[in-house]
This record gives C-alpha cells, sequence and structure tokens, in this order.
C-alpha cells in the first residue's frame, strides 16, 4: 500500500482491502517475499487507521 501520512477522515475498510489486493496481486506474481513484507506492513498500517477511525466515533455520554 502506498505511504499516505495522513488519516482520513472516514476509513471505509471495503475499499482499503480492495486497494491493497489491487497493488499487490501482481507483486505476488513476481516477488512472493515481497509480497509478504508488503502485506504486513499493510496489515499494520489497516490496524492504525482502524483504531483511529474507531476513536473519532467514541460516544461521550
Amino acid at each position: 500500500m502506498k505511504a499516505n501520512k495522513q488519516i482520513e477522515p472516514t476509513f471505509r475498510v471495503i475499499d482499503y482491502v480492495r486497494q491493497v489486493r489491487a497493488e499487490m496481486n501482481e507483486l505476488y506474481q513476481q516477488d512472493k517475499a515481497q509480497y509478504l513484507a508488503r502485506l504486513n506492513a499493510s496489515m499494520s498500517d489497516f490496524l492504525r487507521r482502524q483504531s483511529g477511525a474507531h476513536s473519532s466515533h467514541s460516544f461521550n455520554g
């Protein structure tokens, strides 16, 4: 996944997964070791973005 310094105000999981899958398809065919390294980095990025999206929608009863 291309580096993005800003976290979008609205994070859509399905769009993110589709984008990563499209970017990674060709890499998987060419170099599986590099594919796995990027996949792990993308998962870390995903978890960071997801936690940011959840924290911005907290309920302050």
